[in-house]
């Protein structure tokens, strides 16, 4: 993990956020994670509050509809 502390400290802010909203979506909305992604996470939203930011989670519902639904509403 000293490995990877050195290298969020090296990261741009953009950088770090990026990362942050990948690794999310990949645990969160995509389920498709290892432990160690929830681990990442968390360290790189250490770095961002040290580095001023305040991290929160927003949820968010979006509808689409399917191609093969019925016009009818």
């Amino acid at each position: 993990m000293a490995e990877q502390a050195t290298k969020f400290t090296d990261m741009s802010d953009n950088q770090l956020i990026g990362e942050a909203l990948a690794l999310y979506d990949s645990i969160y909305v995509r389920e498709g994670y290892g432990g160690k992604d929830m681990l990442y996470l968390d360290a790189i939203t250490a770095e961002l509050e040290k580095r001023g930011y305040e991290v929160t989670e927003t949820k968010k519902l979006a509808f689409k509809r399917k191609e093969s639904a019925n016009e009818s509403s």
